[in-house]
């Protein structure tokens, strides 16, 4: 079965990590994914994005101009 790559754009804009989450559900949603399969909370404690990916699922963040260096 061969996997499909799809591209989540996120706008230039002032998001926190709530709107950056509801972001790609709303992107998962609309590509017909199931938006539970990927969390992306905070640790208090460290300060730092927690990012759980369930399913099949895989992240690149390779791409240019990708979230990265905000997670």
């Amino acid at each position: 079965m061969t996997k499909e790559w799809v591209e989540v754009q996120i706008s230039e804009g002032n998001y926190d990590l709530v709107d950056i989450a509801e972001t790609i559900k709303i992107a998962m949603n609309q590509n017909g994914h199931n938006d539970e399969s990927i969390k992306i909370t905070a640790n208090t404690n460290t300060l730092k994005s927690v990012l759980e990916i369930q399913d099949d699922f895989q992240v690149d963040f390779r791409a240019r101009n990708s979230i990265s260096s905000v997670l």
